[in-house]
This record gives structure tokens, sequence and C-alpha cells, in this order.
């Protein structure tokens, strides 16, 4: 019963993967009374990410994230494709050193144990390797990271 319900679960999650794979979330950009998001991130996208033509990434919906309140909310962003997901952010490069941010959207069970896994990461990016995730996994040099 155990197994059936743990590999239902990873069922879920890898459609919850493929369901958000072509989603990003914008981080710290100003919020205006009225604004059309997609406007909003056509703007960011040329300004901040220097990207020509921003108008021509299809992008199917994007909102603001959140109740409204007092801190800026991000933006979802959701492409047409995953090439035009990640030609945007290969961009991400442009926002270091700023106050800008932009990530993959995630189930909240791959974000909790990427969570759990980020001391790891840190430690192993201190040592100058080159780590990263794939889903909830850390990789270095194209192998799965087991401490």
């Amino acid at each position: 019963m155990k197994r059936e319900n743990d590999r239902l679960q990873n069922e879920l999650l890898e459609v919850q993967m493929k369901a958000m794979s072509n989603n990003l979330i914008f981080y710290n950009i100003p919020e205006v009374n009225d604004e059309n998001c997609r406007h909003t991130i056509d703007i960011f996208c040329e300004e901040k990410l220097k990207i020509e033509n921003p108008s021509n990434i299809v992008v199917t919906d994007a909102y603001r994230l959140g109740k409204k309140g007092n801190k800026i909310r991000p933006i979802l962003v959701k492409f047409s494709s995953f090439e035009n997901r990640d030609n945007v952010k290969k961009r991400a490069k442009y926002l270091k050193g700023l106050e800008f941010g932009i990530s993959e959207q995630l189930p909240l069970e791959i974000q909790k144990r990427r969570k759990e896994k980020l001391p790891i990461m840190k430690q192993l990016r201190d040592q100058d390797v080159k780590a990263y995730f794939v889903k909830d996994k850390i990789f270095v040099g194209g192998k799965e990271y087991t401490p």
C-alpha cells in the first residue's frame, strides 16, 4: 500500500512539473495600479534582459501572485513553449548584482526538497564546484551528487 501511495505521489509530482514546465516567476519588478503584466514583462525583458523585440516571445498568461499588500508580488509568466521560456531564463545572467530575480515555477514538494538540500549546494559552490539542481536532485559534472 505504501509503495503504491509513493508511486502515485511521484506521478502527481511529474504531472505538476509538466504543467509548470513552461512557466517562470519574476521577482521584485515594481508594481503599479491597473498594470498589464504582459506589457510589464515585455519592458523588463527588453530593458533588463536585453531581449530585442520581446513581443515576439509568445506568452499565454502573466499575472501577479498573492494578495495585494505592502510587498512587491512576483509575476507568474506562462510561455507558449519550453523553448520560449528557456530563451528568457538564459538571459537571467544579466540580472547578476541587481535586485531582480527569475526562477522556474516548481511544485511545493520539490521546493521543500530543494530547500533541505540547499546547505549542501552552498557548500559545493563555496568550494568552487559547479553544482545545479535538476528537479530536487543536485548534479555535479552531469552526474547526480550523493553526499
